[in-house]
């Protein structure tokens, strides 16, 4: 029997501006992390002592490209693009089902660009703004 607190992505949900691209997504990702200064000082006797200060994230999805994507991430270059990611979208917010809410600068994308018979696909890795959330209940 499969462990139930292991996550297995098969639908998940990825909306970009309000708009559900989950079907054109083939990866999707948050990472967050903390800014640190080491306070280490003589009486930590050796001992680092970090401490965390600035929250920092990075969204990155993997699109398969159309022009209506092309054309609505062209429009939004270099501004804020309110996200959504939730581990899988058929299914409602809860515990094992994990919503994270943000926004994220479009600061770049690669509109055209491929190999002969694959679709084309672009990779965002943008900069959250702002604060995100993590959200277990509707």
């Amino acid at each position: 029997m499969p462990n139930p607190d292991y996550t297995i992505l098969t639908g998940q949900l990825v909306k970009l501006d309000g708009v559900d691209y989950s079907l054109q997504s083939m990866d999707a990702s948050l990472e967050v992390k903390v800014d640190t200064v080491d306070l280490t000082n003589f009486k930590s006797k050796g001992w680092k002592l970090p401490v965390g200060t600035l929250k920092s994230g990075d969204l990155k999805v993997e699109l398969i490209m159309t022009p209506a994507i092309v054309s609505a991430l062209w429009n939004k270059l270099g501004q804020l693009i309110p996200f959504i990611l939730r581990t899988d979208g058929d299914t409602a917010i809860g515990v094992g089902n994990l919503e994270f809410r943000g926004s994220a600068l479009n600061s770049g994308f690669k509109p055209i660009g491929g190999k002969v018979g694959e679709p084309e696909k672009s990779s965002l890795a943008w900069p959250t703004s702002g604060e995100v959330t993590l959200h277990v209940a509707a």
